[in-house]
């Protein structure tokens, strides 16, 4: 009895062991599979800072030298502005009617007393506030309003010193860095090598050439991140920045550029050159005689090859989904159309993916192709129905109202409300303020302006 009761003990012991591996083990793998799905999803900022914090507790981990890339590593921003590293992430609110326009124009100028200044000097700033973007920056240099307005350089400088002043800080700054210097300087946080990398090295960031400019400063590439992470907090623009609050510091995570072979598309992935595995640690795995430590070490091993290879699967996932975008929006990413309606469903069908593994992979993901960059969702454009239920694309729907306006009469300007009857006419229902979204998009003034700018 005592052996069949001791047998009986062990073969149930067994299968419990058995059912305990297997739950431990679907455990395992449900763990894994819902990291996998975080990594698809995240960023290349939240990425790097996941890899940095897996540095700091794993030393299988190491870092390595990034290899040199034939690509540039672009930032998200105006492609007329080097230094422009920041965007603003809500892009509707930052562009501003002619009236909000006509408004802050005048809010600015009644800061100054006019009896204080000649009438040749208020005038000449009455012009320069004309050439004030929506965002508060002056669109050109300051040599170039003097040749513009055919005055003296030094007269130009004066107004522009005295315009300087003016609320909200940072009004009139001639370029981002110069903004966000003036940011520091007040919080108490300029410290000469910040300063130099926004004067001296903004090219670099625009290019992604982070290690570059921690080399030429002599900063350690922790440094360097944390500079980042304190530019991030500020705001990108006077304007925009008051409308929209702090906005994020941008590394496109993809990029394309077009070939001779035709379009090619990257992963913009520097940061992961620099991690590699630590050898020192590799061999005292093989030979140590501690169990304990062995045990640790192999823990640590395995975590790091999921860790690559979760990596390599989200690099692939995403280069895999942005084939097929970029093959249906090619005219779109090289200036030769618009973006036609696409949305996440077809592509799904067309990766044999889940939809949902489509938007992870896409979720704030952003994209630098030759002449501009775009937050990846955006570029699933919903499809606006005309009357017989055929789909137009909303690049479709601007095209007509340009060409609405350069055929209307120039001495009576349609208004958005009359193109959005003509547009109902021709069977498309979209509203006024779609209308004035769409024209500002394009560049065009409102009737009222369109009106005195044939005048003059």
């Amino acid at each position: 009895m005592l052996l069949y009761f001791t047998t009986t003990a062990w073969v149930g012991d067994r299968v419990n062991f058995r059912q305990d591996m297997t739950q431990n083990f679907n455990t395992k793998l449900i763990h894994n599979q819902i990291m996998t799905v975080n990594f698809l999803a995240m960023s290349n900022c939240e990425l790097d800072t996941f890899l940095n914090e897996a540095y700091e507790s794993n030393p299988i981990l190491d870092y390595g030298k990034a290899p040199e890339r034939e690509f540039i590593h672009g930032i998200r921003g105006s492609a007329s502005k080097d230094e422009e590293f920041y965007m603003d992430m809500m892009e509707d609110q930052s562009v501003l009617s002619s009236e909000d326009r006509n408004m802050w124009i005048s809010n600015i100028m009644m800061q100054l007393d006019r009896k204080e200044y000649s009438k040749k000097r208020w005038n000449l700033m009455m012009k320069m506030v004309e050439f004030l973007d929506d965002e508060g920056y002056l669109a050109i240099g300051l040599v170039e309003i003097a040749g513009i307005l055919d005055e003296a350089e030094s007269e130009v400088q004066v107004c522009h010193k005295i315009l300087s002043q003016l609320k909200p800080e940072g009004i009139f700054s001639l370029s981002v860095s110069d903004f966000l210097i003036l940011q520091l300087r007040q919080i108490g946080k300029a410290e000469e090598k910040l300063v130099r990398l926004l004067k001296e090295h903004a090219e670099d960031l625009a290019q992604g050439n982070r290690l570059k400019a921690a080399k030429e400063l002599k900063i350690s590439r922790e440094k360097l991140s944390e500079y980042i992470r304190l530019l991030s907090t500020l705001k990108s623009a006077p304007i925009a920045g008051e409308q929209a609050g702090a906005n994020q510091y941008v590394i496109p995570d993809i990029i394309i550029k077009n070939e001779m072979e035709g379009p090619q598309i990257f992963i913009n992935d520097e940061w992961m050159g620099e991690f590699k595995y630590n050898n020192y640690y590799l061999r005292l795995m093989e030979e140590t005689q501690d169990p304990v430590l062995k045990e640790y070490l192999q823990d640590k091993y395995a975590k790091s090859r999921f860790l690559f290879d979760s990596i390599e699967m989200r690099r692939a996932t995403i280069l895999r989904i942005m084939k097929v975008i970029v093959r249906l929006q090619e005219k779109f990413f090289f200036r030769k159309g618009g973006l036609v309606p696409m949305s996440m469903e077809k592509i799904a069908e067309e990766t044999n993916m889940n939809t949902s593994t489509v938007s992870r992979a896409l979720r704030e993901k952003y994209i630098e192709y030759p002449y501009g960059s775009i937050k990846a969702k955006e570029l699933f454009t919903g499809a606006i129905l005309d009357s017989d239920g055929n789909k137009l694309s909303k690049c479709s729907v601007k095209n007509q109202i340009i060409e609405m306006i350069q055929k209307e009469d120039k001495n009576a300007p349609l208004s958005d409300v009359q193109i959005e009857a003509n547009l109902k006419k021709n069977g498309i229902e979209i509203s006024r303020r779609t209308v004035s979204k769409y024209r500002k998009e394009a560049g065009i003034s409102d009737s009222y302006n369109r009106k005195y700018e044939e005048i003059i």
